[in-house]
């Protein structure tokens, strides 16, 4: 019998709204924000909120759900230089169906992880030329996050079953190899 430590992070983001946008210059589209989280092996995971009509107020109130697998010492890189990365977007409501980079911000997950309760909510400043009198544009979010450590034992055998439920015994990666899943669910507020 093999055993692993695997940690487990919980995460939500919560985009709430932006502000300072203006919105005269986007009027014929609509915004969203889309987030970059780190996946591992240099990989990033992309994830976009519902698309909104320019107004003076720019409300998402939506939140995704995460949760990651890693080694240990996966999760811990992440917690010391992973950022998340917050682009707010706007898009045509005419063909070319692209999107438009209207600003980004980032927000390091150490920020997070140093918090009270490991939880955190503000406003950031999106690296934008376009504000509306002379303030910045600013994303606000929340992020909280849980993390734990577990050992994860693997049986050989053929009719074995590993943790992560495979009934082969064969070494695919299910605690031998470096996990890194990250599962997200957008949930509207």
């Amino acid at each position: 019998m093999k055993t692993s430590h695997v940690s487990s992070l919980s995460c939500e983001l919560k985009i709430i709204g932006a502000k300072n946008i203006d919105t005269q210059h986007y009027s014929s589209g609509s915004f969203f924000v889309r987030c970059y989280l780190s996946a591992g092996n240099g990989q990033k995971a992309e994830l976009n909120s519902r698309e909104i009509p320019p107004s003076g107020d720019l409300s998402w109130n939506e939140s995704f759900s995460l949760d990651c697998l890693g080694s240990e010492e996966n999760i811990s890189l992440l917690k010391l230089a992973g950022d998340v990365v917050f682009e707010l977007r706007w898009r045509r409501r005419r063909f070319p169906a692209g999107s438009k980079l209207v600003g980004r911000a980032q927000i390091p997950w150490k920020l997070c992880f140093e918090a009270p309760n490991m939880e955190i909510e503000k406003w950031v400043f999106v690296d934008s030329k376009k504000g509306s009198s002379d303030k910045p544009p600013a994303l606000q979010i929340a992020m909280k996050v849980k993390a734990e450590e577990r050992r994860r034992r693997r049986r050989w055998g053929h009719d074995d079953e590993c943790e992560c439920g495979c009934m082969d015994g064969g070494d695919h990666g299910c605690a031998d190899y470096e996990i890194f899943a990250l599962g997200a669910a957008l949930e509207a507020f």
